[in-house]
């Protein structure tokens, strides 16, 4: 009787032993199918319709992935805000990655066209996260199951989940460098409350120039400079948040005056050519831009924002010292699409609704991104 014991006791400690091990315990564990997001390839042919978009809640609907799939785009690249986590449990963010690649529209999308991505606050995991979000390390390898990324891939091995491609052969070329605002970032500056209730329209931070407070990290930072130093035609650079406006008050570089300035100096001393700006985060599509930038052409920032989060936030609404363009309410898509086949090839930057319909466009021609 003693040995049936001990043996039903061996028996199930075993069992709860098999349950415990079969638990993901990180995310390092095997990845569910409908996480097998396609992976771009270092294209030989030129891109011409690059898709962009930002900010897409798990559990509302997700038709507008229906006229992004029609777009065929050679490229679509998820700048943020992929999936609303919030949390700091990394079970509740893989369940609520699983919602939303378990979508029909999201999963068809994701499978068919190649995908680069980066993250924003909400699927960093924390509303308006920086550097000292407490799972950002098990977030980052979460995403890189998420998104696909090859086990061998040195992204894997480096913090942050910033990365860059070139696509395209010479004189054709699109580089293509998506920034990683979250995890080196410093805190913002909030804004006093007695001041927010002396005036609603106030933002939510204020501009801090301590030179000690950084954006991207001194690591990332080196990183974007090894970048710039490649050649490409076109350079398209994807922020979560905005690099250029900040007269709102809400997340943007501008929250960093000393960092938005560095940035800009940088682009100046690598003489960058052909540079437009992606954005998102502030739930509108908006075009913005630095008439007479440090670089010696006009620096578009290109905002699309609202997959299915469109918003019309008061503070939106105010004037603007850099605004082309601005479009809220709407959900929203980018399209960047380039004409190579002209002597002087064109550039549209175009915002879409949830139909397909264009919410508003601006042409450029190449020259235009050229120091005059």
């Amino acid at each position: 009787m003693k040995i049936r014991r001990t043996s039903f006791f061996f028996l199930l400690v075993s069992l709860m032993l098999a349950q415990i091990l079969a638990q993901p315990d990180d995310a390092e564990s095997a990845s569910p199918e409908y996480f097998a997001v396609k992976r771009p390839a270092q294209f030989s042919q030129p891109l011409s319709k690059i898709g962009f978009g930002s900010c897409v809640h798990q559990d509302k609907p997700v038709s507008i992935f229906n006229p992004m799939y029609e777009e065929h785009p050679d490229l679509f690249l998820m700048i943020g805000d992929n999936i609303y986590g919030d949390t700091n449990d990394i079970q509740v963010l893989r369940a609520k990655y699983a919602k939303q690649f378990s979508h029909p529209e999201v999963k068809k999308f994701v499978t068919t066209y190649p995908i680069m991505a980066v993250w924003d606050d909400h699927d960093y995991g924390e509303n308006d996260g920086d550097t000292k979000y407490s799972i950002k390390k098990n977030s980052q390898k979460l995403f890189m199951d998420v998104f696909s990324e090859p086990l061998n891939s040195p992204r894997r091995k480096q913090e942050g989940v910033y990365e860059a491609k070139i696509f395209g052969p010479p004189g054709q070329r699109v580089q293509v460098i998506m920034l990683d605002v979250r995890y080196f970032r410093s805190d913002f500056t909030p804004v006093p409350e007695e001041k927010k209730k002396a005036n609603p329209k106030l933002g939510n931070y204020m501009p801090n120039p301590d030179p000690k407070l950084t954006m991207l990290g001194e690591v990332q930072w080196k990183w974007l400079k090894e970048q710039l130093k490649k050649p490409a035609e076109i350079r398209l650079i994807a922020s979560g948040v905005q690099v250029i406006s900040y007269e709102h008050g809400l997340e943007s570089w501008g929250m960093l005056p000393h960092e938005r300035q560095r940035f800009l100096d940088l682009l100046k001393e690598m003489k960058s050519e052909g540079v437009i700006l992606l954005s998102g985060d502030q739930h509108v599509a908006e075009l913005a831009w630095l008439k007479e930038g440090p670089l010696g052409y006009p620096l578009y920032d290109f905002t699309s924002s609202g997959l299915n989060q469109a918003t019309s936030r008061p503070q939106i609404f105010s004037d603007s010292s850099f605004r082309l363009e601005l479009v809220p309410k709407i959900n929203n898509y980018g399209m960047i699409e380039i004409d190579w086949k002209q002597k002087d090839p064109e550039i549209r930057l175009i915002a879409k609704g949830e139909q397909g319909e264009v919410l508003f466009q601006r042409k450029l021609r190449l020259s235009e991104l050229k120091k005059k």
